[in-house]
């Protein structure tokens, strides 16, 4: 004949709830690194940044034929890159989203865990700070990953709304200068 183990009644806390639940699987987004390696979009970005560059650091003539080939790269790139700025800030919006989901649903989970202990007599310890505390440990992969999707999304939408900014001022350094032009031959 068998005999049927003691019930381990000794208080249970968060920390013993967190290590019986199951991961909750997620839509795993494109790292950082990826996103930097796609060479159509970010290519682009970086080829206007270094034109911006040698604006700056004075490496370029100020001439009026070179800012206008510059004015019209840079135009095109930023056109061209628009698409990925609000994808990028759509999918930073959809990891945040989720963040909130996975912790939410890891709460839920830890709770009902705490529930069935103790309809079978164990005592479990644990205030709501500790939920929300492991909750969010549990869903530290999908933190990272929303935090991952925010940084890319600021860095690329800061470059572009830059690049819009540095082709009005270029525009507006042309025109003083075919004024100055024109205002000479007068």
């Amino acid at each position: 004949m068998q005999t049927k183990e003691p019930e381990d009644n000794t208080p249970k806390t968060v920390s013993d709830i967190i290590d019986s639940l199951e991961q909750i699987q997620t839509t795993r987004f494109p790292t950082i690194q990826t996103y930097l390696q796609v060479e159509e979009h970010f290519g682009q970005l970086g080829e206007a940044l270094t034109i911006i560059r040698e604006y700056k650091d004075g490496e370029v003539p100020y001439e009026i034929g070179r800012m206008n080939q510059d004015v019209l790269k840079l135009s095109a790139i930023h056109v061209s890159t628009a698409e990925l700025v609000g994808y990028l800030q759509g999918y930073a919006r959809r990891a945040e989203d989720q963040r909130k989901i996975v912790k939410s649903r890891y709460a839920t989970n830890v709770k009902r865990k705490r529930d069935e202990l103790a309809k079978n007599g164990v005592v479990v310890k644990m205030t709501e700070t500790e939920v929300d505390d492991a909750s969010r440990v549990l869903a530290t992969p999908v933190y990272l990953e929303a935090a991952d999707a925010e940084t890319i999304s600021r860095m690329v939408s800061q470059a572009w709304y830059s690049i819009g900014d540095f082709v009005k001022i270029l525009n507006a350094a042309i025109q003083r200068s075919h004024q100055e032009l024109f205002s000479k031959h007068q």
